[in-house]
């Protein structure tokens, strides 16, 4: 399950690499209330299908690894701005 917010199909402040228009967004890994990870850096990409795309592959990778076997782990994935515009959790179904 993924959660989409009104502001993950708008467009903020844009940065140039390489040419292409990019914005950078930050992936950050929840559990309930508390903060496991922030992403201090963020992550420049082309748009929110991306940042999709590279938030789920996270989570599948982490899953992998094993270290993560909290239910209501969750990755946060907001943009430039900081506000949240997507929710993938670690576990769907759960």
């Amino acid at each position: 399950m993924i959660f989409l917010t009104r502001r993950s199909c708008e467009r903020t402040r844009r940065d140039k690499l390489d040419g292409r228009s990019v914005q950078r967004y930050f992936f950050t890994i929840r559990g309930g209330d508390r903060v496991v990870e922030e992403d201090a850096h963020g992550t420049y990409l082309p748009d929110v299908a991306a940042a999709l795309s590279y938030a789920e592959y996270s989570v599948r990778e982490l899953r992998k690894r094993g270290s993560c076997n909290d239910p209501t782990l969750m990755m946060v994935v907001e943009d430039q701005a900081r506000r949240p515009v997507l929710f993938v959790p670690y576990f769907p179904g759960f």
